[in-house]
């Protein structure tokens, strides 16, 4: 009776100790999601800030590019005032100073003239060419009041717009700059994953727990991304063969076509041939 009492005893001591150890144990589990999970909501916190940096960035960089287009589009305007004035005044005033330029030899004139001929011909050429380099440079000193007049309506016509422009270009150039110092900086993320298309994917392997860290969140990307390019490819082979296909069911058709035309051709043939021996054995 001691001994069964004693048993008892010792068998509730013992489930008191297991109960107590769980207990302990999964406590720990407990605490460690916890620290799990609040170290991912920092890093997540991290990385969604990231995000909204990189993405302000890519904005600016449009921006960037369309307020050169314009600043480029503005200063072009001169040129092309300039270029209408040059039309209009340049070949006139290389006429008037060194005469009409000759004429080419055609293919048919340069076989039938003489070798001599052909000499002083080239010759007048290459001389008129001469002539006209200095005759436009003269024309671009006689001119040079008047074109520089032409360009300095241009820019003060759009100076304001100008300055304007160039104003926004530094302040872009000022903050990229500050934006890529600040890439530059980050340690906890490589920097061939800083872009808003592959740091959305990372978030989101984060957030829906499909990861418990970055190294894994990344690794789950990569092996996506891996899987689309193969898939890709896998389409565009199947793409491939779809118009092999066609192209085979087309050569398959006309090849047919062809035969059966032959075909009717001999048994065209072979009617008239019998139709000739018929007749010749009545006669």
């Amino acid at each position: 009776m001691i001994e069964l009492l004693i048993c008892k005893l010792i068998f509730k001591v013992n489930q008191k100790v297991d109960q107590n150890h769980f207990s302990r144990r999964r406590s720990k589990e407990v605490l460690d999601y916890m620290e799990i999970s609040e170290s991912n909501n920092i890093l997540l916190g991290r990385l969604k800030d990231l995000l909204y940096d990189i993405e302000n960035y890519d904005s600016m960089v449009l921006n960037y590019a369309e307020v050169n287009e314009k600043i480029e589009t503005l200063e072009n305007q001169g040129q092309e005032k300039l270029d209408s004035f040059d039309a209009k005044y340049l070949n006139n005033f290389i006429v008037e100073s060194i005469g009409e330029a000759p004429k080419e030899l055609s293919r048919l004139s340069y076989k039938k003239i003489f070798k001599k001929k052909r000499q002083e011909k080239l010759t007048e050429i290459e001389e008129y060419a001469k002539e006209e380099e200095l005759a436009k440079e003269q024309y671009y000193k006689v001119f040079a009041e008047e074109r520089a007049e032409i360009l300095r309506k241009e820019n003060e016509q759009f100076k304001e717009e100008w300055l304007e422009l160039n104003k926004t270009r530094s302040n872009l150039q000022e903050q990229l700059a500050e934006y890529e110092e600040n890439f530059s900086k980050i340690d906890f993320l490589p920097e061939k994953y800083l872009n808003s298309a592959q740091l959305v994917r990372i978030i989101s392997n984060l957030e829906d727990y499909r990861a418990d860290n970055i190294k894994e969140a990344i690794n789950i990307m990569c092996s996506e991304e891996q899987l689309e390019i193969k898939f890709k490819q896998l389409n565009t082979r199947i793409e491939n063969l779809e118009k092999s296909l066609d192209t085979l069911k087309v050569k398959i058709s006309d090849n047919i076509d062809s035969s059966l035309d032959n075909i009717e051709s001999s048994i065209s043939n072979l009617e008239d041939e019998m139709s000739q021996l018929r007749f010749d054995l009545k006669d």
